[in-house]
């Protein structure tokens, strides 16, 4: 199959139409490729996101290219092309333990685990450097029995 012939085509429309060439079930491109044939059909799909991060997918597609003949590179670069359609994520924004709205609040439980956590560093530190009186017995003296 030439670009040509697909010129605009989804990747995953390439390596459909190279398998079916080949005479390959979705079964036998999953075996040849070790993957499950779901994601060997998603693939062919163009759905991505099963894959999570899309260096995962594009590695996939370029063994996929291999395994039935075509580019890998002309593979790779209608990857990007679908890719860019797809919204980027906002970096700029943090998601973390506190979010901007939490971010002076604390949870009373937390606030009470903490307040305990310092009693109790305290009663220590207290206990360390406060001198103890220890009552000493005294000897009994020469000549007297006990």
């Amino acid at each position: 199959m030439s670009t040509a012939d697909t010129a605009g085509a989804e990747p995953g429309a390439w390596l459909t139409a190279a398998r079916e060439q080949a005479g390959w079930s979705l079964v036998q491109a999953a075996e040849r490729l070790h993957l499950d044939v779901v994601a060997v059909k998603a693939l062919e799909a163009g759905d991505y996101r099963s894959f999570g991060a899309p260096v995962y997918a594009r590695g996939h597609l370029r063994r996929y290219a291999e395994l039935v003949g075509l580019s890998p590179h002309e593979i790779e670069q209608a990857f990007f092309k679908s890719q860019a359609a797809v919204e980027a994520p906002d970096l700029r924004r943090r998601v973390g333990l506190l979010q901007k709205s939490d971010a002076g609040a604390l949870r009373p439980a937390t606030a009470a685990i903490g307040a305990v956590i310092l009693v109790v560093i305290a009663l220590v530190w207290w206990a360390m450097r406060v001198p103890h009186s220890r009552q000493v017995p005294t000897p009994p003296a020469a000549g007297n029995p006990p």
